[in-house]
């Protein structure tokens, strides 16, 4: 990532993350508003919270930006979802895997759904890695996940 300019946008002026006037629905008769007119902007170098009560449609912003509602219940009515200025809502299943491999990640909510609690989180980003950047050999892949264990300041990585 670049650094933050004095406008907040990234090389290209524009920010990492821009959700505007976002509306999620149920699916089917009356298409019931889960999420209402939600907008939120992520720049280069911050980091934004979302604070709600149980039920207030947290999770399923998160769902929606990176592309893992379920097309059965829920679905995006209106609005924009921008990841570094390519808009979500339009891309293909292919391109939000290529997306959710290199450019965002969710932290659910449940580890014990997410993480293997007998692998190491350093063998879990390998896989990551390994899955969908087959072009790295396991030094580089190696290397990667070191850097991102330091990262975020775990100690003895």
């Amino acid at each position: 990532m670049t650094n933050p300019k004095k406008d907040g946008g990234n090389a290209n002026g524009q920010p990492v993350l821009d959700v505007r006037n976002l509306d999620v629905s149920l699916v089917g008769a009356g298409q019931t508003r889960v999420v209402r007119d939600v907008s939120l902007t992520v720049n280069p170098g911050e980091t934004v919270c979302v604070v709600g009560e149980s039920g207030s449609g947290k999770s399923v912003t998160a769902f929606s930006i990176m592309g893992l509602l379920s097309s059965e219940a829920l679905r995006c009515t209106s609005g924009s979802i921008l990841l570094q200025g390519e808009n979500v809502l339009e891309a293909s299943a292919e391109r939000l895997r290529d997306l959710r491999a290199t450019t965002m990640a969710m932290v659910f909510q449940e580890p014990m759904t997410a993480l293997n609690p007998v692998e190491t989180v350093g063998d879990q980003i390998d896989e990551v890695l390994r899955i969908h950047r087959k072009e790295l050999g396991k030094r580089e892949r190696r290397q990667r996940v070191m850097a991102m264990l330091e990262s975020v300041h775990l100690p003895d990585p």
